[in-house]
Protein backbone atom coordinates (compact mmCIF):
# COMPACT_ATOMS: atom_id res chain seq x y z
CA UNK A 1 0.00 0.00 0.00
CA UNK A 2 2.98 2.33 -0.35
CA UNK A 3 1.40 3.92 -3.41
CA UNK A 4 -1.15 5.49 -1.09
CA UNK A 5 1.54 7.51 0.67
CA UNK A 6 1.23 8.18 4.36
CA UNK A 7 -2.42 7.22 4.67
CA UNK A 8 -2.78 4.50 7.33
CA UNK A 9 -3.40 1.10 5.76
CA UNK A 10 -6.69 0.61 7.57
CA UNK A 11 -8.02 3.99 6.46
CA UNK A 12 -7.00 3.36 2.86
CA UNK A 13 -8.76 -0.01 2.82
CA UNK A 14 -11.87 1.40 4.47
CA UNK A 15 -12.03 4.34 2.05
CA UNK A 16 -11.63 2.18 -1.07
CA UNK A 17 -14.28 -0.27 0.17
CA UNK A 18 -16.73 2.47 1.09
CA UNK A 19 -16.28 4.34 -2.19
CA UNK A 20 -16.78 1.14 -4.18
CA UNK A 21 -20.00 0.34 -2.33
CA UNK A 22 -21.40 3.86 -2.41
CA UNK A 23 -20.52 4.11 -6.09
CA UNK A 24 -22.37 0.91 -6.90
CA UNK A 25 -25.35 1.98 -4.78
CA UNK A 26 -25.56 5.30 -6.61
CA UNK A 27 -24.99 3.91 -10.10
CA UNK A 28 -27.03 0.71 -10.05
CA UNK A 29 -30.41 1.60 -8.64
CA UNK A 30 -30.84 -2.14 -8.18
CA UNK A 31 -34.21 -3.24 -6.74
CA UNK A 32 -34.65 -6.06 -4.29
CA UNK A 33 -34.48 -9.43 -6.02
CA UNK A 34 -35.98 -12.81 -5.17
CA UNK A 35 -38.26 -13.90 -2.36
CA UNK A 36 -35.67 -14.15 0.42
CA UNK A 37 -34.75 -10.44 0.19
CA UNK A 38 -38.40 -9.46 0.52
CA UNK A 39 -38.79 -11.86 3.45
CA UNK A 40 -36.12 -10.01 5.44
CA UNK A 41 -37.38 -6.62 4.26
CA UNK A 42 -40.95 -7.38 5.31
CA UNK A 43 -39.80 -8.71 8.68
CA UNK A 44 -38.07 -5.41 9.39
CA UNK A 45 -41.16 -3.48 8.27
CA UNK A 46 -43.38 -5.53 10.61
CA UNK A 47 -41.19 -4.63 13.57
CA UNK A 48 -40.90 -0.96 12.63
CA UNK A 49 -44.62 -0.55 11.96
CA UNK A 50 -45.90 -2.31 15.07
CA UNK A 51 -47.40 0.00 17.73
CA UNK A 52 -45.46 -1.87 20.45
CA UNK A 53 -42.32 -3.13 18.67
CA UNK A 54 -40.47 -4.32 21.77
CA UNK A 55 -43.38 -6.43 22.99
CA UNK A 56 -43.91 -7.69 19.44
CA UNK A 57 -40.29 -8.88 19.22
CA UNK A 58 -40.32 -10.47 22.68
CA UNK A 59 -43.67 -12.22 22.54
CA UNK A 60 -44.14 -13.11 18.89
CA UNK A 61 -42.17 -14.99 16.25
CA UNK A 62 -44.26 -13.74 13.35
CA UNK A 63 -41.60 -11.21 12.32
CA UNK A 64 -38.98 -13.93 11.74
CA UNK A 65 -40.94 -16.70 10.09
CA UNK A 66 -39.44 -18.21 6.97
CA UNK A 67 -42.01 -19.41 4.47
CA UNK A 68 -44.55 -19.50 7.30
CA UNK A 69 -43.10 -22.74 8.64
CA UNK A 70 -40.06 -22.10 10.83
CA UNK A 71 -38.13 -19.31 12.49
CA UNK A 72 -34.70 -18.08 11.45
CA UNK A 73 -31.83 -16.17 13.08
CA UNK A 74 -33.25 -12.86 14.34
CA UNK A 75 -30.48 -10.25 14.19
CA UNK A 76 -30.98 -8.96 10.66
CA UNK A 77 -34.70 -8.47 11.17
CA UNK A 78 -33.96 -6.51 14.35
CA UNK A 79 -31.35 -4.39 12.59
CA UNK A 80 -33.66 -3.61 9.67
CA UNK A 81 -36.57 -2.91 12.00
CA UNK A 82 -34.52 -0.48 14.07
CA UNK A 83 -33.30 1.38 10.98
CA UNK A 84 -36.80 1.58 9.51
CA UNK A 85 -38.17 2.76 12.85
CA UNK A 86 -35.56 5.53 13.10
CA UNK A 87 -35.26 6.61 9.47
CA UNK A 88 -38.54 5.56 7.89
CA UNK A 89 -39.65 2.54 5.83
CA UNK A 90 -37.26 2.89 2.93
CA UNK A 91 -34.04 1.15 1.94
CA UNK A 92 -31.52 3.97 1.60
CA UNK A 93 -30.59 4.27 5.27
CA UNK A 94 -30.23 0.51 5.65
CA UNK A 95 -28.11 0.26 2.52
CA UNK A 96 -25.82 3.07 3.65
CA UNK A 97 -25.32 1.37 7.00
CA UNK A 98 -24.54 -1.90 5.24
CA UNK A 99 -21.94 -0.13 3.08
CA UNK A 100 -20.18 1.08 6.23
CA UNK A 101 -20.36 -2.32 7.95
CA UNK A 102 -18.92 -4.18 4.99
CA UNK A 103 -16.13 -1.61 4.67
CA UNK A 104 -15.24 -2.50 8.26
CA UNK A 105 -15.15 -6.16 7.16
CA UNK A 106 -12.60 -5.19 4.48
CA UNK A 107 -10.40 -3.68 7.20
CA UNK A 108 -10.70 -6.93 9.17
CA UNK A 109 -9.62 -8.93 6.12
CA UNK A 110 -6.66 -6.58 5.66
CA UNK A 111 -5.65 -7.05 9.30
CA UNK A 112 -5.80 -10.83 8.96
CA UNK A 113 -3.69 -10.56 5.81
CA UNK A 114 -1.10 -8.50 7.66
CA UNK A 115 -1.01 -11.04 10.47
CA UNK A 116 -0.40 -13.83 7.96
CA UNK A 117 1.95 -12.12 5.49
CA UNK A 118 3.24 -8.91 7.02
CA UNK A 119 2.43 -5.41 5.67
CA UNK A 120 1.86 -6.77 2.16
CA UNK A 121 -1.06 -8.76 3.50
CA UNK A 122 -3.14 -5.58 3.62
CA UNK A 123 -3.68 -6.08 -0.12
CA UNK A 124 -6.08 -8.86 0.84
CA UNK A 125 -8.32 -6.19 2.32
CA UNK A 126 -8.12 -4.15 -0.86
CA UNK A 127 -9.03 -7.24 -2.87
CA UNK A 128 -12.11 -7.72 -0.69
CA UNK A 129 -12.88 -4.00 -0.94
CA UNK A 130 -13.45 -4.30 -4.70
CA UNK A 131 -14.75 -7.89 -4.78
CA UNK A 132 -17.97 -7.47 -6.72
CA UNK A 133 -20.23 -9.98 -4.90
CA UNK A 134 -19.37 -8.24 -1.61
CA UNK A 135 -19.95 -4.80 -3.15
CA UNK A 136 -23.32 -5.81 -4.58
CA UNK A 137 -24.43 -7.57 -1.39
CA UNK A 138 -24.62 -4.26 0.50
CA UNK A 139 -27.62 -3.20 -1.62
CA UNK A 140 -29.55 -6.36 -0.72
CA UNK A 141 -31.59 -7.12 2.37
CA UNK A 142 -29.63 -10.22 3.31
CA UNK A 143 -28.35 -11.64 6.60
CA UNK A 144 -24.79 -11.67 5.23
CA UNK A 145 -24.63 -7.91 5.68
CA UNK A 146 -24.32 -7.98 9.49
CA UNK A 147 -22.93 -11.52 9.61
CA UNK A 148 -19.80 -10.95 7.54
CA UNK A 149 -18.42 -7.90 9.41
CA UNK A 150 -19.26 -9.42 12.79
CA UNK A 151 -17.58 -12.75 12.02
CA UNK A 152 -14.53 -11.20 10.33
CA UNK A 153 -14.10 -8.78 13.24
CA UNK A 154 -14.32 -11.68 15.69
CA UNK A 155 -11.63 -13.63 13.83
CA UNK A 156 -9.44 -10.53 13.58
CA UNK A 157 -9.71 -9.96 17.32
CA UNK A 158 -8.80 -13.59 17.98
CA UNK A 159 -5.75 -13.17 15.75
CA UNK A 160 -4.80 -10.02 17.66
CA UNK A 161 -5.32 -11.79 20.97
CA UNK A 162 -2.97 -14.55 19.84
CA UNK A 163 -0.18 -11.95 19.56
CA UNK A 164 -1.14 -9.84 22.57
CA UNK A 165 -3.14 -12.03 24.95
CA UNK A 166 -5.80 -10.14 26.87
CA UNK A 167 -9.00 -11.46 28.37
CA UNK A 168 -10.92 -8.37 27.24
CA UNK A 169 -9.92 -9.00 23.63
CA UNK A 170 -10.94 -12.65 23.82
CA UNK A 171 -14.23 -11.63 25.43
CA UNK A 172 -14.93 -9.06 22.70
CA UNK A 173 -14.16 -11.67 20.03
CA UNK A 174 -16.59 -14.09 21.66
CA UNK A 175 -19.32 -11.46 21.86
CA UNK A 176 -18.91 -10.56 18.19
CA UNK A 177 -18.89 -14.21 17.15
CA UNK A 178 -22.05 -14.79 19.19
CA UNK A 179 -23.76 -11.83 17.55
CA UNK A 180 -22.73 -13.11 14.13
CA UNK A 181 -24.44 -16.41 14.99
CA UNK A 182 -27.61 -14.46 15.69
CA UNK A 183 -27.41 -13.16 12.13
CA UNK A 184 -26.57 -16.51 10.51
CA UNK A 185 -26.50 -19.60 12.69
CA UNK A 186 -23.63 -21.12 10.66
CA UNK A 187 -21.29 -19.15 12.97
CA UNK A 188 -22.00 -21.60 15.79
CA UNK A 189 -19.67 -24.04 14.02
CA UNK A 190 -16.89 -21.48 14.19
CA UNK A 191 -17.39 -21.05 17.95
CA UNK A 192 -16.47 -24.69 18.51
CA UNK A 193 -13.36 -24.40 16.34
CA UNK A 194 -12.26 -21.21 18.11
CA UNK A 195 -12.69 -22.89 21.50
CA UNK A 196 -10.57 -25.88 20.46
CA UNK A 197 -7.91 -23.57 19.00
CA UNK A 198 -7.59 -21.65 22.26
CA UNK A 199 -7.52 -24.87 24.29
CA UNK A 200 -4.68 -26.34 22.20
CA UNK A 201 -2.48 -23.24 22.45
CA UNK A 202 0.50 -23.75 24.68
CA UNK A 203 1.01 -22.10 28.05
CA UNK A 204 -1.31 -21.18 30.89
CA UNK A 205 -2.32 -17.89 29.24
CA UNK A 206 -3.51 -19.75 26.17
CA UNK A 207 -5.45 -22.31 28.17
Amino acid sequence: LRVLGRIPWWLAVFAVALLARLGFLWASGEPLLYLHQYTYFNGGLRIAGHPAPLAYVLYSDEWRYWNGRWTIAPLYHLLAGAVFRLLGPHLLGLRLLQCVMDSIAAVGVAYLGRQAAGPRGAWAGLAYAVYFPAVEMTTWTMTENPHTPLLVSAVALLAHEAVRPRRATALAAGVLAGLSALARSVSTGFLALATLWRFWRRGPAGR
